[in-house]
């Protein structure tokens, strides 16, 4: 039984150790991002974003256009808005992309109206609306 209790407890640390080493360079990670969103501002993280997506989550990123063409069909009018004209639904992004681009911004995105038509405008594939 000790020996058996020897391994658990090796294994344990072992995979302790892992954690906390993936940890610290997820801390050095989103550090290094953060200085960089600092020196060339947000559009330019977020356009790096979409460039890295587009390319890594291809099949991803095309299943997200088709969904978005049918989200504008369901619309009340190119403006995109709902049946009582209370709600507008300018931009859907795929939730990978959606949660990578807040675990380094802050304010998450989108951080005001401005960006939100920045982007709507620059990204047109992911606006629901189809009047801005």
């Amino acid at each position: 039984m000790k020996f058996i209790s020897k391994d658990i407890k090796d294994a344990a640390k072992q995979l302790s150790e892992q954690l906390t080493e993936l940890a610290q360079k997820k801390i050095i990670e989103k550090q290094e991002v953060q200085k960089l969103i600092a020196m060339k501002g947000r559009k330019k993280f977020i356009e790096n974003s979409m460039v890295v997506y587009r390319a890594t989550y291809n099949a991803e990123y095309l299943e997200h256009l088709k969904y978005i063409k049918k989200l504008r069909a369901l619309q009340l009018n190119k403006f995109g808005t709902n049946e009582d004209e209370r709600f507008r639904l300018l931009i859907k992004l795929p939730t990978r992309l959606y949660v990578y681009l807040n675990r380094f911004l802050n304010p998450q995105f989108p951080a005001d109206t401005k960006e939100s038509h920045w982007f709507a405008k620059r990204y047109k594939e992911f606006c629901t609306a189809e009047k801005i």
